[in-house]
C-alpha cells in the first residue's frame, strides 16, 4: 500500500484503538467511501482489536511469538486484569498489543541484514545482503566504476564462487541494483565485481583482490 492510501492505513488503525478526531475521522469516511482496499483494511483493524478481548496470557508462550514480545504482552495484560476496574487501564493495553498486532500484520520483524563495503582502485561499494527463504537479496551501491557491464557474484565460506547477476554501470554517476542470490546469508562469505574482461575491479571478503583495469 503506497501514496495516500498508506497515511489512510495509520489513521484507520488508530481509529479502531481510540477513535479519530472528528474532522479526520470525516475524511477518513470519505476516502474509504472510494477505497476498497482501504475498507478491508479498516476492518481487519477493527476484527483485530475485537479479539484482544480474548486475549489469553498463556499463549503467549508460543513459539510463533518472539520471546520478548511474548514477556512484554504477557505482563501487560497481566497488570490490565488487575487494574480492570480503573478507567482506561484495559484499553490503555489494548492499544499497546493492537499496534504490535498491526505491525505483525504489516509484515513482521525485518529479516537478517549483512553490510558489506566493496573496495577498488578507482571506485566503491556498498552492499547489503538481506535473507529470504528463498536465498539472499542483494542489494548494491556502486560508483565509480567507469561505463561498462559488470558481473556481481557471491563467494561462499568453502570458497564457491555463484554468479549473482550482471548491471551496466553510468559515467559520471551511481548506481543502484537489487539482485537474487541462492546462497544462504550465513553461507555467504564476500562479494566481488567483475568487468567484461574478467577483472576483478571491486571485492570485499576473504578472497579480497583488485586489479587495475
Amino acid at each position: 500500500m503506497t501514496g495516500p492510501c498508506e497515511r489512510w492505513r495509520h489513521v484507520a488503525a488508530v481509529a479502531a484503538l481510540s477513535g479519530p478526531d472528528s474532522a479526520e475521522g470525516r475524511a477518513l469516511a470519505e476516502h474509504q467511501r472510494e477505497c476498497a482496499n482501504c475498507r478491508h483494511g479498516a476492518n481487519e483493524f477493527a476484527e483485530v482489536v475485537a479479539a484482544l478481548g480474548e486475549v489469553d496470557a498463556t499463549v503467549l508462550s508460543d513459539d510463533a511469538v518472539p520471546a520478548e514480545l511474548a514477556a512484554a504482552l504477557a505482563g501487560a495484560l497481566t497488570r490490565a486484569r488487575r487494574r480492570r476496574r480503573a478507567q482506561g487501564a484495559l484499553a490503555a493495553v489494548t492499544l499497546a498489543v493492537a499496534l504490535a498486532v498491526v505491525l505483525a500484520l504489516s509484515g513482521g520483524p525485518a529479516p537478517p541484514t549483512r553490510r558489506l563495503a566493496l573496495a577498488g582502485r578507482v571506485a566503491n561499494a556498498n552492499v547489503q545482503l538481506s535473507a529470504e527463504p528463498w536465498g539472499t537479496r542483494v542489494q548494491l551501491s556502486e560508483s565509480g566504476l567507469s561505463p561498462g557491464v559488470y558481473t556481481v557474484s557471491m563467494e561462499t565460506k568453502t570458497g564457491r564462487w555463484w554468479t549473482t547477476g550482471s548491471y551496466r554501470s553510468r559515467s559520471g554517476g551511481s548506481v543502484a541494483v537489487t539482485m537474487t542470490c541462492a546462497v544462504a546469508l550465513e553461507r555467504i562469505a564476500g562479494v566481488r565485481v567483475v568487468n567484461a574482461r574478467g577483472t576483478v575491479v571491486l571485492s570485499a571478503g576473504p578472497s579480497r583482490t583488485t586489479t587495475t583495469y
